[in-house]
């Protein structure tokens, strides 16, 4: 009952903006230069996310630490994949080419979003 609880509680807080993108973005309007990204209860948090060409993007797994399960962040045309992320955030340099970029994780393929890169 304490696990539900705990996860209900992060999910709401996600739900809530708390644990979303924590992008740089210039003051004028530049470009998107980092977003951040977690994965809770299967799911990536944003699904759906607007970066600059070359990007860093950080993948947390908050479900390591829940369910001891491993994702990935993989680009369905394998322009960029994290490799297994357990415990430790992963850094994932985002695509110099300008597109809409759709992502999953290769263990659970239902889990996907997508990765605007913008020039």
């Amino acid at each position: 009952m304490k696990r539900a609880c705990a996860v209900l509680a992060i999910v709401s807080v996600l739900a809530l903006g708390g644990f979303g993108s924590s992008s740089a973005v210039a003051a004028a309007g530049g470009p998107i230069t980092t977003q951040r990204v977690r994965i809770l209860v299967f799911a990536f948090y944003p699904n759906v996310f607007k970066v600059s060409s070359g990007a860093t993007v950080t993948v947390k797994n908050l479900d390591w630490s829940l369910f001891q399960e491993p994702h990935t962040f993989t680009a369905l045309d394998g322009s960029f994949d994290s490799g297994p992320i357990l415990a430790t955030p992963v850094k994932v340099v985002a695509p110099d080419a300008p597109g809409n970029y759709q992502f999953h994780c290769l263990i659970h393929p239902f889990m996907n979003g997508l990765l605007v890169v913008t020039g």
